[in-house]
């Protein structure tokens, strides 16, 4: 620390400011990934992990994305740590503190990251979030890049049977119509879960963007061009209707093509703004036709 002292003290003299001359303008931020070789992207630099980057030190948003083969997007915004002890050093004379401002250096660090990706399942896509999309919450508090485990369950979901929702009817009622019973569907939701795909409540009055990106009602055209197929317009009006396109998602990854409908759906309100549903999901199959029946005289015709 007395080594520290002397250089600050040096480096007032010199009318410099602590954080350039004791950690310097840039630093190296290491990349690594789980599996390597993935594509990290930061800015306008592209290389393969593990990789190291040279970032200018001083605290903004930087969006750090890492793609691989048959492996689902990840992103990451650059942690900063602030070095206190340097700050306090600066605040002692307004020169140092006026220096390191004006040459864009503030006493602190970017961490390192590491990521683990997730393999993707045959025939399910990538999911790649809109970097607009995710500056835009990350401006508001919220960080996409680390929803709840739930909750990117359900977004992969969507991504791979979310075209084919419209088709599968949800009701609470029972059906005329000759079915099979598949198995009963259960989908069981966190409050928060809820918040971070969007149909939850909102905090702040601040305007879901994850809602309309999900969802698909009302996407700005930005969000359209991000792979997901979720994107039609559309707005759900009946109530419970998220929720039961959550449990159609379900049903869907079970039993693919052979589900028609979920009967007999009841909804139940949890705690926090949780929500559960279950139903039967079902397929529908024609009534078989009855058999000619020809009298015994005319058997004999």
């Amino acid at each position: 620390m007395a080594a520290l002292g002397t250089s600050c003290v040096l480096s007032l003299l010199a009318a410099t400011g602590c954080g350039l001359v004791l950690q310097g303008r840039y630093q190296r931020v290491r990349v690594s990934s789980t599996p390597g070789g993935a594509t990290a992207s930061l800015g306008t630099d592209t290389l393969a992990t593990p990789a190291t980057f040279d970032v200018r030190r001083h605290p903004e948003t930087m969006l750090l994305s890492i793609k691989r083969d048959a492996y689902y997007s990840a992103c990451r915004f650059m942690a900063w740590e602030a070095n206190l002890g340097f700050l306090l050093m600066d605040g002692q004379s307004v020169v140092p503190l006026l220096i390191d401002s004006i040459a864009a250096t503030t006493p602190g660090e970017y961490q390192d990251i590491d990521v683990v990706l997730d393999p993707i399942p045959d025939g399910y896509p990538d999911v790649p979030l809109p970097d607009e999309l995710l500056r835009d919450a990350w401006l508001h508090g919220v960080d996409l890049c680390y929803l709840p485990k739930e909750a990117i369950y359900w977004v992969r979901l969507k991504a791979r049977f979310g075209d084919e929702t419209m088709r599968v009817v949800a009701s609470p009622d029972d059906s005329s119509r000759p079915y099979a019973v598949l198995a009963q569907v259960d989908v069981r939701f966190k409050g928060t879960d809820q918040w971070a795909l969007g149909f939850g409540p909102t905090q702040s009055g601040i305007r879901s963007w994850y809602h309309d990106w999900f969802w698909g009602s009302g996407a700005p055209s930005h969000e359209t061009q991000s792979g997901f197929a979720v994107a039609r317009q559309h707005e759900h009006t009946e109530p419970h209707a998220d929720i039961d396109e959550l449990l159609k998602l379900k049903a869907l990854a079970l039993f693919g093509d052979k589900v028609d409908a979920l009967l007999k759906v009841q909804h139940q309100e949890l705690p926090a703004n949780g929500a559960a549903a279950t139903g039967l999901a079902v397929h529908f199959h024609e009534q078989a036709p009855e058999p000619d029946r020809q009298s015994p005289a005319s058997e004999h015709l």
